[in-house]
């Protein structure tokens, strides 16, 4: 995943000084941007995709996630 990502110019890749155990891995310019063009496709999707939905049905479906996601938390 991260040689795609290295080989795509989205992130560097820095072995860190005294642990050869590790590696940093940073964003680029590139990856910056790539990041905040797919927020914004994600933001205009989510905005198409409920806005047949009141307020009061969207607030029930956050509850409802939030449960399963401290349930998930939990295992």
């Amino acid at each position: 995943m991260v040689n795609g990502l290295v080989a795509a110019g989205y992130v560097t890749r820095t072995r860190q000084p005294g642990d050869k155990r590790s590696v940093l891995v940073a964003l680029t310019d590139a990856g910056r941007e790539k990041h905040r063009q797919r927020q914004q496709q994600l933001t205009e999707t989510l905005q198409q995709v409920f806005a047949d939905y009141d307020a009061a049905a969207l607030d029930s479906a956050a509850v409802v996630l939030d449960r399963l996601a401290a349930i998930y938390d939990e295992l």
